[in-house]
């Protein structure tokens, strides 16, 4: 992640993602849902997909909606949003 020009745009459509479905990545962190290796490697999931103005576009919709398939971070966000 450190040293990759894409990082920055990767790491804020990853924020992003997680709270257009009401999620807070910060919050997850503080309390063990997610790990640092977790979200670092969402960032670089995202840095490697062909999906970034699919992604801009859907997160300028208003609202929550449910991720969308193509997402590759939607596995790992679905479990932290249906969390017991």
């Amino acid at each position: 992640m450190i040293g990759n020009v894409e990082m920055p745009h990767a790491f804020w459509l990853t924020i992003g993602m997680a709270r257009k479905v009401g999620l807070n990545l910060q919050e997850a962190l503080v309390e063990g849902w997610l790990t640092r290796r977790d979200l670092t490697q969402m960032v670089d999931g995202c840095t490697s997909c062909a999906h970034h103005v699919s992604c801009t576009r859907w997160l300028a919709m208003p609202g929550e909606a449910p991720l969308p398939a193509y997402c590759q971070n939607k596995p790992r966000l679905e479990a932290i949003q249906f969390r017991p």
